[in-house]
């Protein structure tokens, strides 16, 4: 219905009524009831946008979602879309720190484990090397994003709260945490 919306936002739309509709918010009773049919409406427009969003977009319409009744058909539709834009040859998807933590602990919250959410996101964190410098080699592909790959951005707490969603989904894969280690052990430590 609202032609004129750019994709992402409808997922902007949804995270913002989701902290309206928040029982910890002082607003009125009616404003979250309001809100929170609204929700409704805009996670319906995320779906059907879904094929256009970012990472980052289904980042945080999967966080706006947990919790919400009859959110499933956005857990699936973000999935296909994440390994779609893992697959993708031709665009360079960004997937940076911060969106890679906000999927999967979306994901753990909602306590949707699917395997294959693991095995994609796991290629996404396994293409990181642990940060020591900028690289003049540092390409960008489908699966790194060299302007967004600095220690800013995959930094301790990004790390802590990727490693914690992984063991909440059920990932116990040694290979991943080592390369997660290796990648805390070059981090700030003031990032943590």
């Amino acid at each position: 219905p609202w032609g004129w919306t750019a994709p992402s936002d409808s997922v902007i739309a949804m995270n913002h009524l989701k902290r309206l509709a928040s029982p910890r918010r002082e607003s009125a009773p009616a404003v979250r009831s309001a809100a929170a049919g609204q929700m409704d409406v805009f996670t319906r427009a995320a779906l059907r946008a879904m094929p256009q969003l970012l990472p980052k977009h289904v980042a945080l319409g999967l966080n706006a979602a947990v919790g919400r009744p009859g959110s499933a058909p956005l857990f699936d539709a973000a999935l296909e879309r994440l390994v779609e834009m893992r697959d993708d040859p031709l665009r360079d998807y960004s997937f940076n720190a911060q969106s890679v933590a906000m999927i999967l602990n979306a994901f753990a919250r909602a306590k949707v484990r699917d395997p294959r959410l693991v095995e994609c996101l796991a290629q996404v964190i396994l293409s990181r090397q642990p940060a020591s410098g900028p690289s003049p080699e540092k390409v960008s592909t489908p699966l790194v994003d060299a302007s967004d790959d600095t220690p800013q951005t995959w930094n301790g707490m990004n790390i802590g709260l990727i490693c914690n969603a992984l063991v909440k989904l059920g990932c116990w894969d040694p290979a991943l945490f080592a390369h997660l280690a290796g990648m805390a052990h070059h981090a700030p430590a003031s990032s943590f």
